[in-house]
C-alpha cells in the first residue's frame, strides 16, 4: 500500500473486490463439478494451491 498511501482505503477496497471476485469464480468452477463425492473439491484445492505456489515462486524477488 506504500505506493498509494494517500488513497490506501480505496486501494484496499479495490484489492478486496478483485480478490473476492476471483475467489467467487474459482468456487463456482469447483462447485460445478461436485455431484456425489468431494473428490472435485479436493482436486480443486490441490490445483489452486499448486498454481498459487508456482506463481509465488515465479514472482518472488531474490533480495537475499
Amino acid at each position: 500500500m506504500q505506493p498509494i498511501g494517500h488513497i490506501a482505503g480505496i486501494g484496499a477496497a479495490i484489492f478486496s473486490f478483485i480478490s473476492m471476485t476471483l475467489g467467487l469464480i474459482v468456487a463456482i468452477a469447483i462447485g460445478y463439478f461436485i455431484q456425489d463425492t468431494a473428490i472435485p473439491l479436493f482436486a480443486g484445492f490441490c490445483l489452486s494451491s499448486g498454481l498459487a505456489l508456482i506463481l509465488i515462486r515465479s514472482l518472488k524477488t531474490n533480495d537475499s
